[in-house]
């Protein structure tokens, strides 16, 4: 899903899918962020998807793949990637703001690093999400090249420190609220300019090549995650009222 791309060939249904995409995950990750499907920052290689018999790739259905943790370790994990990560008081949020660019720039952000970046060479546990910030920050201004304001304020939300107090936690409403407010409301005010539905089922198997397959009865393959749990990340069901617009509630099923 992420390649080397160019993002100025972008055709209307492709564009439409890369905002979709991004409302599905963000919505997803305020469900269930703090949780054990959500112990840590999400990457790009936690998102999966089904490929179709004629490898179509639907994105619009994406697949969480993660491995358990109790509530408990879950909660450790983000306390400590809180207290290794100073710049940033949020690594989950900032991760997620990578990942919004990667899916819009069709480019891993592995591929925009300097060479003296930190984690160009590191090992996995030596990462340091605030090293790659900057490298996030020039992503942006090459997204701001064709992407809708909407969707680039999402994003700018998602990498700023000063967007949330330091001081909260996943476990406060009014914290989730802004989080909605600043990051999934902008989102789905993006998916809103192309008047389409997102929680219409159809709207997410709309895909081209997919009607294809839905017309000879034919089914996504398996994704394989041996050691793993795979979690369709569908638009929000469980919701609170905030203004005149829904709130995705945090998820009350976080133990899988």
């Amino acid at each position: 899903m992420i390649e080397n791309s160019s993002s100025s060939v972008f055709t209307r249904e492709t564009q439409l899918s890369k905002y979709i995409l991004s409302y599905l995950l963000a919505s997803a990750f305020l469900r269930i962020c703090g949780g054990s499907w959500c112990p840590n920052a999400w990457t790009k290689d936690q998102i999966s998807f089904h490929r179709y018999p004629n490898n179509i790739i639907n994105i619009r259905r994406p697949y969480l793949t993660t491995l358990l943790a109790s509530t408990t370790t879950a909660q450790q994990s983000i306390d400590r990637m809180r207290i290794q990560n100073r710049i940033h008081p949020y690594p989950q949020i900032l991760a997620l703001g990578m990942l919004l660019l990667q899916i819009w720039l069709g480019k891993p952000i592995e591929a925009e690093r300097s060479d003296d970046n930190p984690n160009k060479t590191c090992a996995p546990e030596s990462y340091d999400i605030d090293a790659d910030r900057t490298v996030a920050q020039k992503m942006l201004e090459r997204c701001r090249e064709n992407c809708l304001p909407s969707y680039i304020k999402a994003i700018e939300a998602c990498l700023a420190t000063e967007t949330f107090d330091a001081k909260q936690s996943f476990d406060d409403e009014s914290f989730r609220e802004k989080i909605y407010r600043e990051i999934i409301f902008r989102l789905e005010d993006t998916v809103d300019k192309y008047e389409v539905n997102v929680d219409d089922e159809q709207v997410l198997i709309s895909y081209p090549g997919i009607e294809e397959n839905l017309e000879n009865n034919s089914h996504p393959q398996q994704l394989e995650s041996p050691d793993q749990t795979t979690r369709v990340l569908d638009p929000p069901t469980t919701t609170t009222k905030l203004a005149d617009r829904t709130v995705p509630g945090k998820n009350v099923d976080t133990e899988g």
